[in-house]
């Protein structure tokens, strides 16, 4: 969802790793560059804080920042749409007309 309003998955799915060492790759459907960076996360805030930062060629686009929250094996998150404007969402809601997007993610089963 970004500005209230529903978005469409890609055709193919999205997945989106994030690794214990602060990185992140993200892939689109049946794109074949993902799309990598790196992020922080504050675990000590309530809701948790998250900034994720694009690769150095993207560095116009600024931090991503936003909340998330995992409960089992869903990961919830609310961000702005980057380039370091607005204001870090402060519930997990996409209000009607601004550039917050919240997205929930599932868990890929391990074969």
């Amino acid at each position: 969802m970004a500005g209230g309003k529903e978005k469409p998955v890609p055709e193919g799915g999205v997945t989106m790793t994030l690794t214990a060492d602060g990185k992140f790759i993200v892939r689109e459907g049946k794109r074949e560059q993902a799309e990598q960076g790196t992020y922080k996360t504050d675990t000590k805030k309530d809701p948790a804080e998250i900034d994720i930062m694009p690769p150095s060629e993207k560095a116009g686009r600024g931090t991503i920042r936003g909340i998330f929250k995992i409960e089992g094996d869903t990961l919830t998150l609310c961000v702005t749409g980057g380039k370091d404007d607005g204001d870090r969402p402060a519930k997990f809601e996409s209000p009607e007309g601004s550039q917050v997007m919240l997205m929930t993610l599932k868990r890929a089963k391990k074969d």
